[in-house]
């Protein structure tokens, strides 16, 4: 129990040296030994508690850079003492470790520079005459510069994407030989990660656990007992997988700032492809307008696709549906229709855009409308209330109208409801009473309609207002005898006779309905006045009867018997 204990106190005597040590290591994190070789403003680090040997980065080994050394101290660059520690007893072998790791450390930080460790990466997206060919080109690209390719993908003959890996000194040399590669670049973007703090964070981390794994193994070998050796060597194992860990997150910094990586997305230059979508219009506020392009097709494009921007933050979905136009090699797009809800933003540029795939690659094209929107002016129209006219007689029709300023070919249409031509003419400046005169020649059961139209042009197009009244046609008088209107008498007498005539058959007709209720108010009457002494007679006969059976219930000794 007493070498347990002495193990324990020189375990926690150790991991309070260690902590300290960080603590100095933490503070000067800037003097930390790291190498850096830096060519044409590139950057490629090595760690000082790395050697040389091969890298693995994704799947590929490369050299690993030589660790540099410091002449002047004479000391190999990871800064820490080669072979095995010996530790002569726990307490004074802590405190020589403690010594030794600190003077190391001064060491160190006065005979070594450190410079910074950047990781850099690019991202482009291209246009090339050809995916393949260009594809194939970026690869040979990376190959020359000593990289290699991370990973590709083709899809059909439109798109590719490739990802490659050059030495960080030449990351401008492979982007400038991929832009002269391509037709034009769409977009590049290149972003840099300073990792200098990390990697600097992670080696004191590693050499600290190292010094510690180093007591503990000597430790380990002079334990006298199994609970002893137990104890060391889980903690000795424990400590070496944090080693390992961190280990692998430096190598993996050390490869990632050696070898720069370039992500590159390509697609197929487009054909041209000629689009229109129509001349520039003015409409009114809230007024819907369709929408309908037609384009030109080009051979080896096959599916077509379009979007309407309409300018005012309205963009629609993409559709699909074509149809020919019946021009050789025309087709039009399917209406869309909107409308614009006010002209503050006026004029706003509507875009079509067009885009087409298929055994050619792709083709693209794009067209724009001007749409100035404003308010609609405003014209009423009043006519003259009903009118009652009799058939051949002249009919005067008289409308009134108002209207804004801006407003000009101002025109009316009277259309008279039976048949006849309408009547045309303009309205001049200033005008606001319309009149006409028409004879109606024959007299209808139903009023005629009669409409007045106004028609203007303005800025937003052509504005038509409308309102319509009824005339009532009679029929009108055929001839005249002394003042005595023939015509006119001899229709009145027959409409009175055929109002006679209608009277007495309705008066039969509830006649014969009622015929029953007349019969018994006849026979009732003829009862009251009819012949006296047949009245007589019957009260007596019936008197007669009544007496004879009364007499037979009392049973009478006149009443007969068997």
């Amino acid at each position: 129990m007493k070498r347990m204990k002495r193990v324990v106190l020189a375990f926690l005597a150790l991991a309070v040296v260690a902590v300290f040590a960080a603590c100095g290591m933490a503070s000067d994190a800037e003097n930390v030994t790291i190498v850096q070789t830096t060519v044409s403003g590139q950057s490629t680090a090595q760690s000082s508690s790395s050697g040389g040997g091969r890298l693995t980065l994704d799947g590929v080994e490369v050299d690993r850079p030589t660790i540099g050394t410091d002449p002047s101290s004479g000391n190999s660059s990871d800064g820490v003492s080669q072979g095995d520690t010996t530790v002569p007893d726990s307490g004074d072998a802590l405190k020589s470790t403690g010594e030794e790791f600190e003077s190391q450390v001064t060491a160190q930080q006065q005979s070594q520079v450190q410079d910074r460790i950047i990781i850099r990466t690019v991202s482009m997206a291209v246009i090339a005459a050809g995916v393949s060919s260009a594809v194939d080109g970026i690869a040979g690209v990376a190959n020359s510069l000593g990289g290699w390719v991370v990973s590709s993908e083709r899809s059909e003959v439109q798109t590719a994407t490739i990802s490659i890996r050059v030495p960080a000194a030449r990351l401008d040399e492979a982007v400038q030989s991929i832009r002269n590669l391509v037709a034009e670049v769409e977009s590049e973007q290149s972003n840099s990660r300073d990792v200098t703090d990390e990697y600097t964070d992670n080696v004191s981390r590693v050499r600290n656990l190292e010094l510690t794994r180093d007591a503990l193994t000597a430790l380990f070998n002079r334990a006298e007992t199994v609970e002893e050796a137990l104890e060391v060597q889980k903690e000795i194992t424990r400590i070496q997988g944090e080693i390992e860990v961190l280990q692998g997150r430096i190598q993996l910094l050390e490869q990632t700032s050696a070898y720069s990586l370039i992500s590159v997305s390509l697609r197929t230059k487009p054909l041209a492809m000629l689009v229109n979508a129509g001349p520039d219009q003015t409409v009114g506020v809230g007024v819907s307008v369709q929408f309908r392009a037609t384009f030109q097709t080009v051979p080896g494009i096959n599916d077509y696709t379009f979007s309407w921007d309409f300018g005012d933050g309205f963009i629609t979905d993409t559709r699909t549906r074509t149809a020919p136009t019946g021009e050789p090699n025309q087709r039009i797009t399917a209406t869309v229709t909107h409308g614009f809800n006010n002209e503050i933003d006026s004029p706003y540029i509507v875009k079509v855009t067009m885009r087409g795939t298929g055994d050619a690659g792709a083709a693209e094209g794009e067209d724009t409308v001007i749409m100035t929107v404003t308010r609609i002016p405003n014209i009423e129209v009043f006519l003259s209330d009903f009118q009652v006219v009799e058939e051949g007689q002249d009919t005067q029709l008289v409308g009134t109208l108002t209207r804004s300023p801006g407003l000009s070919n101002v025109t009316y249409t009277w259309e008279f409801g039976d048949g006849s031509e309408p009547e045309t003419g303009e309205v001049g400046a200033g005008v606001t009473t319309i009149s006409a005169t028409h004879v109606y020649e024959h007299a209808l059961p139903r009023p005629y309609t009669v409409r007045l139209t106004i028609t203007a042009d303005s800025e937003a197009g052509e504005v038509e207002t409308s309102s319509s009244t009824g005339v009532d046609v009679i029929p009108g008088s055929s001839w005249t005898v002394g003042g005595w209107d023939v015509g006119n008498t001899w229709k009145s007498a027959v409409r009175a006779l055929s109002a006679l005539g209608r009277a007495l058959g309705i008066v039969g007709i509830w006649l014969a309905i009622f015929s029953p209720v007349w019969l018994i108010i006849g026979g009732l009457i003829w009862w009251r006045r009819g012949d006296r002494p047949l009245r007589e007679a019957v009260a007596k006969a019936g008197q007669s009867v009544s007496d004879t059976v009364s007499k037979r219930r009392r049973g009478s000794p006149e009443e007969p018997t068997e």
